[in-house]
């Protein structure tokens, strides 16, 4: 038998569920699913849209009220716009319809644990789908209307999908994985970093002359060949999936053959050229406060890196040490540091966290210490969790955000939208125009200021520099957004304790504000 069907015969073998387990282990996918939907539904429309919500929000509206899709790679791909603006056709435009996909999809990462449970373990896929679902970062951002919901989903499916056909040959799980491709590079230029990542462990495990027990550089290399030489027109038909899939969303369903193209070469131009010339650059270690304050599943991670480096382990288990290790170094490297970019460093996290309890579990290695230790961090991580989405204020200085628009947008957009006032001319312009293209999408609203505004505006939204008016109008002054750049040697050191316990921080936190004028009656 070849290595991939060895493989798969060992996950048969060790890892067989009678029906008794089948059936708890429904009930466990169950429980796991509500709990994670309550964490991510729950109040999805109260937190003011951040400024890249609110432009993928208007792209989609205005797909959906029938403008043309043009690719900027700066925005990413086209699968999120036009699967929002499908939920606006099915439900109607809203904050909540609007962040209700990426809600399902981070949801969705649970059910992906539950059908790796033959090579994670029945404790492992239940402790891994506990620390999923209750991290901040994946929570945090599986409330927002972003692409990174999407990136993680299709790559775990991607491994998911992988190991079924490894270990059956067969063709449904290699054309799913063709179409999963498809939507993961019309998605984001992730897709380039997550397909190195895996390429590599290939040549990683060549270079090494290690694989797992029993499995040669040289045999583990015939049996590739082998497998790809078995599977010739399913690969083929895969492929063709694969194009059909990112023509199809690049093309703009068969009407922009330009986009075609531009998916590739200005993705790889553009992203590419952010090495050099970055946006928003950042420490090597930029994620790593992130992880130890504020993401608990890392202090399972880091011995289990170290287990799976000095142990003979099976081949998932060196093939989560690798991914784990090679993401944050890729992201470390890669110069566009934010936030949310940590949710591709948590997910082999969390699965190399849950095969290591697994594996201590069975073999009973200070069995009542590890428990005790798994409630612990899964605690912290739930108080984290709650506080970050639910408890703290949208401006409150936290490792996890960036750039958050605070309660003041929403005011603004009452007052605006109060049917007791009546204008006739509304401008907005600077800043402010995001969130605000998103909450005045069915107002007549201006989006750029005319040589003589003053004689014809009735309201007026412009950012705090711009030249003001007469006294024709009030003035008022509204925060739009706050950011936070901690100083790290003092947040690791004497300001940890009242960051992490008291929710303060003596570092200066910027803000960014605009003024709203009103014309007197």
């Amino acid at each position: 038998m070849n290595s991939f069907g060895g493989l798969g015969a060992e996950i048969s073998s060790q890892h067989s569920l009678t029906d008794k387990k089948t059936h708890s282990d429904i009930g466990w996918l169950v429980v796991l699913l509500l709990m994670s939907a309550v964490l991510r539904f729950s109040l999805l429309d109260v937190t003011p849209f951040h400024h890249d919500e609110s432009i993928h929000a208007w792209f989609s509206y205005q797909l959906w009220t029938g403008h043309s899709y043009t690719y900027d790679p700066i925005y990413h791909g086209p699968f999120l716009y036009w699967t929002t603006a499908l939920m606006y056709q099915v439900f109607g435009d809203s904050d909540f319809t609007a962040r209700l996909l990426p809600a399902v999809f981070s949801t969705a990462l649970v059910i992906l644990c539950w059908c790796l449970r033959s090579v994670l373990g029945r404790i492992g896929w239940i402790v891994t789908s506990l620390f999923i679902t209750v991290s901040p970062t994946l929570t945090y951002y599986g409330r927002f209307l972003a692409h990174d919901n999407y990136v993680a989903f299709f790559t775990l499916a991607s491994v998911l999908l992988g190991i079924l056909f490894i270990t059956s040959e067969k063709k449904i799980p290699l054309y799913l994985l063709g179409i999963n491709l498809g939507c993961f590079m019309a998605t984001k230029a992730c897709f380039y970093i997550h397909l190195g990542i895996f390429v590599g462990f290939f040549f990683f495990v060549l270079i090494l002359d290690t694989f797992a027990p029993k499995i040669t550089r040289r045999r583990l290399l015939q049996e590739a060949v082998g497998l790809v030489r078995r599977n010739k027109r399913g690969g083929i038909t895969a492929t063709l999936l694969f194009l059909l899939t990112y023509i199809t969303l690049y093309s703009s369903f068969f009407s922009n053959w330009q986009g075609i193209s531009d998916g590739l070469i200005q993705t790889l131009s553009y992203w590419g050229g952010q090495q050099q010339s970055p946006r928003i650059p950042g420490p090597f270690y930029y994620y790593l406060p992130r992880l130890m304050i504020h993401e608990p599943v890392f202090y399972l991670a880091v011995p289990a890196v170290i287990w799976a480096g000095t142990r003979a382990v099976r081949p998932f288990d060196l093939f989560l040490a690798y991914w784990t290790l090679a993401a944050f170094v890729v992201y470390g490297f890669a110069q566009e540091k934010v936030p949310w970019l940590l949710m591709h460093i948590l997910l082999p996290m969390t699965l190399l966290g849950g095969r290591y309890i697994q594996v201590m579990t069975q073999k009973k290695v200070l069995h009542p210490w590890v428990m005790l230790s798994l409630v612990v961090l899964l605690g912290w991580s739930l108080r984290e969790n709650l506080w970050l989405c639910f408890r703290a204020s949208p401006d409150h200085p936290h490792l996890l955000k960036y750039m958050a628009t605070g309660n003041d947008i929403k005011k603004v957009v009452t007052k605006i939208t109060d049917n007791t006032m009546s204008f006739n001319h509304l401008i907005v312009s600077g800043k402010a125009t995001w969130p605000l293209a998103w909450y005045l999408r069915h107002e007549s609203t201006i989006y750029s200021l005319s040589p003589k505004w003053e004689e014809t505006a009735d309201m007026v939204i412009v950012d705090r520099t711009e030249r003001m008016p007469g006294e024709q109008f009030s003035s008022e002054t509204y925060v739009l957004n706050n950011w936070w750049q901690p100083d790290y040697k003092q947040l690791l050191t004497s300001g940890l304790y009242p960051y992490v316990v008291k929710r303060t921080t003596g570092d200066h936190k910027g803000s960014s504000t605009f003024v709203m004028l009103t014309r007197y009656e």
